[in-house]
């Protein structure tokens, strides 16, 4: 349980560098967290994980989802807001990247938050 802990204070820290890095401000940023996950599981550590980070992370950015690939495409990007997509599992990085080749217009940055962080 406390490497769960450690992995969303991770991929928080991750975020704010990326955040730094574009020189995105706060109230001019999405940021969507991707995990897709059995919402019957026996276990809800995941999807705990992932509430926890996505209340960790408003703390930073205001505008932060929870969202899954049943969500509507336009619903999840704002063409006045810069878009950081959170994925944590390989489905949704797929899915996301499909997103972005769709809004080609809108600013999309997609970070994988695997064991070995890497943007995309």
């Amino acid at each position: 349980m406390k490497s769960l802990e450690n992995y969303g204070r991770y991929v928080v820290e991750e975020t704010r560098d990326l955040l730094r890095e574009l020189q995105l401000k706060a109230s001019r940023t999405r940021v969507m967290v991707a995990w897709s996950a059995d919402k019957h599981e026996m276990r809800a550590d995941r999807l705990a994980t992932a509430q926890s980070l996505t209340e960790k992370l408003r703390d930073y950015v205001t505008d932060v989802r929870q969202v899954d690939a049943k969500t509507r495409a336009d619903d999840l990007i704002d063409s006045y807001k810069h878009s950081v997509a959170i994925v944590c599992t390989p489905g949704d990085y797929d899915w996301f990247k499909g997103l972005k080749k769709s809004f080609r217009s809108s600013e999309i940055t997609i970070l994988r938050a695997t064991t070995a962080i890497s943007r995309a």
